[in-house]
């Protein structure tokens, strides 16, 4: 799977002056997306890509009516695709004690929840040894 930065590099788009921010799950949508904006007549203007309360945002310079609808489109995609691998997906908090949104399949939710958890306990460990 492509990273965002080979995507734009690939699209030769320059690096967005505010980031490119988001998980290589959402790559194949952005792709898409990227590509019908250009055959729109686009700019490759990108001033933003990230993730925001668990849905992709896309910012550009100029855009018509046409081309902010498609870019409508892939922002409401994205919260039923994994950020992670692509797959259906669900946007709700990590966990139940968690209020950071992230559009997760279930299997992705399980190992990524699994993998803080360990990184959460590996910190307390440290706090408390000092």
């Amino acid at each position: 799977m492509k990273t965002i930065d080979e995507l734009l590099k690939q699209y030769e788009i320059k690096d967005p002056e505010c980031g490119d921010c988001v998980n290589d799950g959402w790559v194949p949508m952005i792709e898409k997306l990227i590509q019908e904006l250009i055959a729109l007549g686009w700019d490759k203007n990108l001033q933003q890509i990230k993730e925001k309360f668990g849905g992709l945002r896309f910012y550009v310079g100029c855009a018509t009516p046409e081309m902010y609808e498609l870019i409508s489109q892939a922002e409401n995609d994205s919260f039923k695709t994994c950020s992670s691998c692509s797959q259906e997906a669900v946007c709700k908090p990590l966990t139940s004690t968690n209020f950071w949104l992230l559009t997760l399949c279930n299997s992705c939710r399980e190992r990524i929840s699994s993998e803080r958890a360990e990184t959460l306990n590996k910190t307390l460990k440290k706090i408390k040894s000092f």
